[in-house]
């Protein structure tokens, strides 16, 4: 690769995770125009692309990546040309939002030593910082204040709350992708547990992690994390290697909450994540049917779902909320909710579609230098339950996750992706 790409390639990937983290604080409070929040949301579409642009024409992947991804690009394209098609904006705005998450990792995987060199890795845990003060301000502030006007003006009443707080998530928060960034720490936390294992900002990675996690109320946020940091632990990491650093990490851990707790908690440590838990424990109780419900039947929605173009779909975009708001609904969709992602791409594209989904998140994960079992566990989970492609921070932030635990391994001399 050119001496100039490599910075370029590493600018524009940072840039993509700050706009992604501060676009939505823009568009939900500085911004008051629909012209100007759809530009601002736009622009999580398109930094992509300029990823694309300083990847060049030197790579040093395989050119099968390049193969598989401009037929991948034909098949959107012919999909959102669709017979059904409602307009030729829909059709547009679906190639972008379907390639977002893929354009990354094929850039990614054609440039594997791109991202991230070690003067960029303090971006990383200031974002953590950053998302948990801006988080927290929302959680500990009145249901009926200011900063929480988005989830009164929604009128959802118990859904918008974790407990007596309002919860850091979706429609009802002034951030954007809250929910989705926690993906980004359990990511972030397994380079640091892989790469540097006695780092001291371990332990604040997996508290804060954790305690993010809560106050969203998302429970699948939550069990990814947790899950995902599990399955690293048992599958990535050598215990007898690692000891020495486990042993640490478990004892200091132990330590400074004695001290927290004989100093009577002065920065409301325990305070703040007892009160998260218990606000979040509050609304798992009262949904536990709903929860267990989507764990089982999402998956087969796709299939059970009555829907009369399952085969062939109805054309790129039509799901998605601001063309259907700009541009007009498909008559199709009338009657018909679409909230699970899998069976937004059967509406869309149809089975191939689906299918196109699973098959290329295994061809890409063939290729990172994870363990098989680390690989199976990401694919079943990101494969079934994430939604990366109509939720664009989720699609960012996963995609990111990825490259960043990959380059916690070492680079083999003769490496070829």
């Amino acid at each position: 690769m050119e001496t100039n790409q490599k910075p370029a390639l590493n600018r524009t990937w940072i840039a993509l995770l700050l706009y992604t983290v501060f676009s939505g604080v823009l568009r939900k409070w500085f911004i008051t125009g629909a012209a100007a929040k759809s530009a601002i949301f736009a622009g999580n579409l398109l930094l992509p692309l300029a990823l694309l642009y300083f990847s060049g024409r030197d790579y040093t992947g395989k050119k099968t990546l390049w193969v598989t991804g401009i037929a991948y690009l034909s098949i959107l394209t012919g999909l959102a040309f669709h017979p059904l098609q409602v307009s030729i904006y829909h059709g547009f705005s679906g190639i972008l939002i379907h390639a977002l998450f893929w354009t990354i990792l094929f850039v990614y995987l054609n440039h594997p030593q791109f991202p991230i060199e070690g003067r960029y890795a303090f971006i990383f845990i200031g974002l953590c910082l950053i998302e948990t003060a801006l988080g927290s301000i929302q959680y500990f502030s009145p249901p009926g204040s200011l900063i929480n006007r988005y989830a009164e003006g929604e009128g959802v009443g118990v859904v918008a709350m974790a407990g007596a707080s309002v919860r850091v998530t979706g429609t009802f928060s002034y951030l954007g992708g809250f929910s989705s960034f926690s993906s980004f720490a359990a990511f972030i936390t397994c380079y640091y547990i892989k790469r540097k294992p006695g780092s001291p900002l371990i332990l604040p990675l997996l508290v804060t992690g954790i305690y993010n996690c809560l106050i969203s109320g998302s429970r699948a946020a939550l069990l990814f994390y947790l899950l995902t940091i599990t399955v690293f632990l048992v599958t990535e990491i050598t215990f007898t290697f690692y000891r020495r650093h486990i042993v640490r990490l478990v004892t200091s851990s132990v330590i400074l909450a004695l001290v927290n707790s004989a100093l009577l908690d002065p920065f409301h440590i325990q305070y703040a994540v007892a009160a998260g838990f218990d606000s979040f424990n509050t609304r798992t109780l009262a949904n536990q049917d709903e929860g267990i419900n989507r764990i089982i039947s999402g998956p087969l929605e796709p299939f059970t779902k009555k829907f009369s173009f399952k085969l062939a779909g109805i054309g790129l975009g039509a799901t998605y909320q601001g063309a259907n708001a700009a541009f007009g609904r498909s008559p199709l969709l009338a009657g018909i909710g679409y909230e699970n992602e899998l069976f937004r791409l059967v509406a869309e594209g149809g089975i191939v579609l689906l299918l196109l989904r699973f098959l290329l998140l295994a061809y890409v994960l063939s290729f990172f230098r994870f363990s098989f079992f680390f690989k199976l566990y990401l694919f079943l989970v990101i494969g079934i339950y994430s939604s990366f492609v109509f939720n664009i921070y989720g699609g960012i932030f996963i995609a990111s996750g990825l490259c960043l635990v990959n380059q916690a391994y070492p680079y083999p001399r003769r490496y070829e992706v």
